[in-house]
């Protein structure tokens, strides 16, 4: 079977793509896109006492997108959304103290992604794979362990359909003005839901530990979704708001509001969602719970505004303001890349009760496959790889029942000030709390004492290839088997848990100078010094665990947007006017935008080595972390990254001092340093003593300008010509570099952000560009 597929794999040419690495190959395919939009908009004044407002988007898109590391062009991923919004207000004004809004709106967003090759059967590539379901036709997952490429096929977490998803939002509010009162109230009622696949590893997936391994057949791992993955969701909301913008005095005036929001829980059409039960373990809903999780029904927040004139010139005005709001959950919160309520096999499990039998198999033994030209390779129909056991243990997710709605309070202290005619100096504080934030942890999670005692116990580690056997062996919910300490649910793996564990702080100082259009010219200029704190991370709501499930504490630290400082300066300027030659001297515009800012923090983690010996780290991409020397502000990312030294180098001996360290330093072969800050592992079976983010990623810095010129054809129609330059300094900017501790290129940059981003050239970050335009004004 391996040699069949060698004509799949890369042919070195034998250019060099990396001066510092011959062997390396460079793919690199073309994204091609195209992009049709309409945009309607129209107003009907009937009368003095309704007005109509009609609004209509359509967006058509083709993508051909290289969005992972394709070896082929056929497995380049592709994506055709369409998305259409409609909009319908209806203002009322019955007399001039009385005006009613009323709004409907309707989104539908309908794309599926799939690799290029989704239409073709893998028995046209030689492959049996015995999966028959033409939605997860395409070439499978394959890693054959090599050094120099990822891995054969497309991307593993396509296809995805949302086929379509849909929202309808009703809305209403009055407002009422009597006196010194400005009275708003109302209300708005929404209903979305979205008809979604998501089928990782849909294709099957199957991983080598190396090349000798792949030709000799040697499986590594494998994945391979069972069941039916397809669902049809929705959630609902409704909130009741009303405020009042009273003037106390005519230099004193205070907002006050209150807002009352309830979100329901999401709901699949045929229950096909299960959740985690203590009591009962994998339950799904109707057959033992009537939904995942609780309503939350006092979810209750304040809104307080101050505006003063402390000299009633209307030239300095001082403003503060407070406000707790409530965060929507979204499906994506309950249904993921990585797992979700609704691929919880509650029929597969024992003592199940339900119907759903989708599930990401990803932890049976590696002979269930049958890598052979006759296949089929994936064991699609056989009992001991499609049921969750001891034998053949699951992952989960899980939602705790009495989730809590999560909200973020708000704060701000600002002074405006009049500086000069038509030029305003504003300087504030502005700050910001998360409280009970989705968190997500391993309620599962291996004890590290009791897998390194069994790993001991049998060899230690340097014999032993594999720590999953006996890392799922030292999970609570399998030594309660034994123990009787807890519910016994051998058959669980990973048990991702969101729960209400995170929390952030966000702080600033904030500056603005705006002058207002006057003389041809308009300018905005603007300084933030700001420090985001959390506990959370941008992934850890979407099933990557923390380091350690047991001390989530352990998780604060720089957040994941945490950028200190930033100052942005952006003008347009009219060119005086002469009326010589015709028009050319008239109707020229110069505009430019400046921007910089330092850099965001990177992860570092080893998802490789398994260190802690708890199975977190692995394919996990927020664990592990080592133990550090040494201060990291000494770190810096370069073109060349954080020096790598080999395990024996004298700097890795001189922080490796016990024998503990020495063996874990022997297992992962390498230590980081530079600039007198070493990081090295931690022992088998013990946390690193590394912070979250403490790595800074590269700054940023961008100049854009423009020039325009407007030719007058008559008094209603114009030509506008435009030639505008991105990044006209050519500064190099660079994306932020990897801060996988496996990898020899931890800190290293390897693009620029619009190509990190899959977005060349359109996207921030890129090499100068020059674009020129024709717009035509009537």
């Amino acid at each position: 079977m391996s040699l069949n597929l060698v004509k799949f794999l890369p042919f070195n040419p034998g250019f060099t793509a990396d001066p510092d690495d011959p062997s390396i190959i460079n793919f690199n395919f073309n994204n091609v896109n195209r992009a049709d939009n309409v945009v309607f908009k129209s107003d009907f004044h009937a009368n003095d006492h309704h007005v109509f407002t009609g609004r209509y988007i359509y967006a058509n898109t083709n993508q051909n997108e290289m969005d992972g590391i394709a070896l082929r062009p056929e497995w380049l991923s592709h994506a055709a959304p369409i998305t259409q919004v409609f909009g319908l207000d209806w203002t009322w004004t019955p007399n001039s103290r009385w005006v009613n809004t009323a709004r409907f709106s309707f989104n539908s967003f309908w794309e599926k992604i799939a690799p290029l090759d989704a239409n073709v059967n893998p028995t046209d590539y030689g492959l049996n794979t015995g999966i028959t379901d033409p939605r997860l036709f395409g070439f499978p997952t394959i890693n054959p362990g090599s050094d120099w490429f990822d891995y054969m096929g497309g991307v593993r977490t396509w296809p995805a359909w949302t086929s379509p998803s849909r929202t309808f939002n009703y809305s209403d509010s009055v407002s009422y003005t009597k006196g010194r009162h400005a009275i708003r109230f109302g209300g708005d009622y929404s209903d979305g839901g979205v008809d979604y696949l998501h089928a990782p590893s849909g294709r099957g997936k199957v991983y080598f530990d190396d090349l000798p391994s792949f030709f000799t057949g040697q499986v590594g791992s494998w994945e391979l979704l069972y069941g039916e993955p397809q669902r049809n969701v929705h959630m609902k909301s409704w909130s009741l708001f009303a405020q009042d913008d009273f003037r106390v005095t005519n230099r004193l005036t205070l907002n006050l509001g209150l807002r009352y929001d309830v979100t329901f829980p999401i709901k699949d059409s045929k229950n096909l969602l299960a959740n985690f039960v203590p009591s009962q373990g994998i339950v799904q809903v109707g057959n033992g719970i009537s939904e995942p999780y609780k309503t939350n029904w006092k979810n209750i927040s304040p809104r307080l505004g101050v505006a003063w004139d402390p000299y009633g010139t209307g030239k300095t005005v001082v403003r503060a303001g407070f406000g707790m709001i409530y965060v929507q959950p979204s499906i994506r919160t309950f249904m993921f890349s990585s797992g979700g309520l609704h691929l919880n096999p509650s029929a597969l499990i024992p003592g199940g009760t339900g119907t759903i039998n989708a599930f990401l198999q990803s932890g049976a033994p590696t002979d269930l496959i049958n890598w052979t030209v006759d296949g089929p390779i994936f064991p699609v129909s056989d009992s001991s790889a499609n049921t969750c056991s001891g034998a053949s243990p699951c992952d989960f997710f899980g939602v705790d029942q009495n989730l809590r709605t999560p909200y973020v309070l708000n704060w701000n202290l600002n002074l405006q000030q009049e500086i000069a005619p038509n030029t305003v100096l504003q300087i504030g504080y502005v700050a910001n709390r998360g409280v009970q934030l989705y968190s997500d942890i391993d309620l599962n999670q291996a004890d590290p004492a009791l897998s390194l005692a069994a790993i001991n116990a049998d060899g230690g580690p340097f014999e032993v290839d594999d720590f999953s056997p006996y890392e799922q062996n030292a999970r609570p919910f399998v030594t309660n088997c034994t123990t009787h300490a807890g519910p016994c649910y051998d058959y669980i793996r990973f048990l991702n848990f969101l729960g209400n564990q995170s929390t952030s702080s966000f702080n600033s100082l904030q500056a603005t100078l705006t002058r207002r259009y006057a003389n041809g010219l308009y300018l905005l200029a603007g300084y933030t010094w700001a420090h985001a704190i959390d506990t959370a991370g941008n992934t850890s709501n979407l099933g990557f665990a923390p380091q350690n499930s047991l001390d989530y504490a352990a998780e604060k630290g720089n957040g994941d947007y945490d950028i200190r400082h930033r100052f942005t300066v952006s003008t347009t300027y009219d060119l005086p006017s002469r009326k010589v030659w015709g028009q050319l001297l008239e109707g020229w515009q110069m505009t430019g935008i400046f921007q910089y800012e330092t850099g965001s923090p990177v992860l570092l983690y080893d998802n490789s080595n398994d260190t802690t010996l708890t199975g977190e780290g692995p394919g996990n991409a927020n664990n592990d972390r080592w133990n550090i020397v040494g201060d990291p502000a000494n770190l810096k990312v370069s073109l060349k990254g954080i020096p790598r030294l080999s395990a024996d180098d004298p700097t890795c001996q001189s922080v490796a001092t016990t024998p503990e360290l020495q063996e874990a330093l022997a297992w992962t072969e390498h230590c980081f340093a530079q600039n007198g800050t070493i990081l090295y592992p931690a022992a088998f079976g013990a946390f690193g003593n590394m912070g979250r983010n403490i790595l800074r990623g590269p700054g940023f810095v961008n100049l854009d300008a423009s020039v325009g010129k407007i030719w007058k054809i008559n008094e209603r129609v114009g030509i506008q010509f435009r030639g505008e330059v991105f990044n006209i300094l050519n500064h190099a900017n660079f994306a932020s570099p990897s801060g996988s501790l496996a990898s020899s290129r931890m800190g290293r940059f390897v693009s620029t952000p619009d190509v990190s981003a899959s977005n060349p050239v359109v996207g921030s970050g890129g090499s100068r560009h020059i674009q020129l335009g024709v717009k035509l004004i009537w």
